[in-house]
Parts: C-alpha cells; structure tokens; sequence
C-alpha cells in the first residue's frame, strides 16, 4: 500500500480578504507581461521555484533566489513611488541595495557593509537571527511589515524600518550582534479580554435568569 501526504507549499500570490498596503503595491507588479516573475524581486522574496512554462505541473528551481535574511546591502533612500519603480526595474539586484524612506536617511548608515548571517530561526511570531559586520549597517528581513512587529537588538528595543517598501530592516553596529523579532498584538489581546469578560458576565446574567 502506497500511502502519500500533502506538503503545504508557499506561494507568493493568490487571493486575500485583506492586503497590507506597501504589499499590495508590489503583489500585482511581481509578474511581468511573459508571466514570468521580475527577477530581482522575485529573489530578494526567496521564490525558489516557479511553474514551468510548457507544463503547469513542472516545478522549475530558482537557484538566485535569496534567504528570507541578507545583510550589508547598500542604502538608497527614495519616496513611495519611486521605490516601486526601482523595485521593479530590470536592474534592482537586493544583493546590493535595499530602498529605504527618504525620511530614515538621517538615523541609518550610508554605506554597504562586509557581513555575514551566523545563524537564524523563524516561528510564527518570531524571528532570530546573529550577525556579524565588520561596520553600521541593516538587516533586512522578507517578511511583510506591520506595527505589531517589534524589533531588539542585543535585548535592546530597536526602530524596524519599512525596506523595499513594505517589508523590515533593523540598523545594528559594528561586531557581533542578535537581532530578535517578535510579533506582539497588543490590540489583539486587548480584544480578546474583553470578549472572555463579556462572554463571562452573559454567562453570569444567563444564570441568574435561570
């Protein structure tokens, strides 16, 4: 007897009841006219495969495509619109750059960096990784950008910045450095009291009526 599984598989599209809106910008602009996927962003998003193209059923591996972490690109700062426009240009390489808001010019260092990832970790409500650079530099992480998220270095609460528009970057020194995101949805939580203390004083009234 021959007995199979199914694997969930990551996309990079499909439908969603909800969009974040740096996201949205760049979900619809991924494809270009062939159908195939624009090179440069499809590789700092780690798409690692794509269909093949005679036969929808193929998988067909992408060997440039990047890990979910990089570090020691270089800053460029530009507002919304023309960081899509860079993002998808036939010569963005997330190798060497990352786009940043003209506004964190000022907070984040001007140059690239020699640097290493060491180690790192992914959860669902947390992201690890050690870094090494040998000057300031970013971490940038392919993960969707939203307030909840909360960055630390070193223990230390850190500012996440929006990087290639609507994903994070975290600024650390010089050396040897843990970088620690963590999802913490304190509205979320709020919330979610105040429906056990609602669904505690109906189940206290529904009683009393009885």
């Amino acid at each position: 007897e021959v007995q199979t599984c199914a694997l969930p598989i990551s996309k990079v599209d499909g439908f969603f009841s909800l969009y974040l809106p740096g996201e949205r910008l760049l979900h619809f602009r991924l494809y270009q006219g062939n159908g195939d996927p624009r090179p440069g962003l499809a590789d700092f998003l780690g798409v690692r495969h794509v269909t093949g193209t005679t036969n929808t059923l193929d998988w067909v591996p992408r060997p440039a495509a990047l890990p979910w972490i990089t570090v020691g690109q270089q800053p460029q700062w530009a507002d919304r619109t023309n960081t899509l426009q860079a993002l998808v240009a036939e010569d963005f390489d997330p190798r060497k750059t990352v786009w940043l808001p003209t506004e964190a010019s000022q907070a984040l260092p001007a140059q690239a960096a020699s640097a290493r990832i060491l180690s790192s970790s992914w959860s669902s409500h947390r992201v690890e990784a050690e870094v090494e650079t040998d000057a300031p530099t970013l971490v940038v992480f392919s993960q969707v950008h939203y307030p909840a998220w909360k960055a630390r270095v070193d223990g230390v609460a850190a500012p996440i910045w929006p990087a290639n528009l609507a994903f994070q970057a975290v600024s650390i020194p010089a050396g040897r450095h843990r970088v620690t995101l963590a999802y913490q949805d304190r509205t979320f939580h709020l919330g979610a009291a105040l429906s056990l203390l609602s669904l505690a004083a109906f189940a206290l009234l529904w009683r009393r009526c009885r």
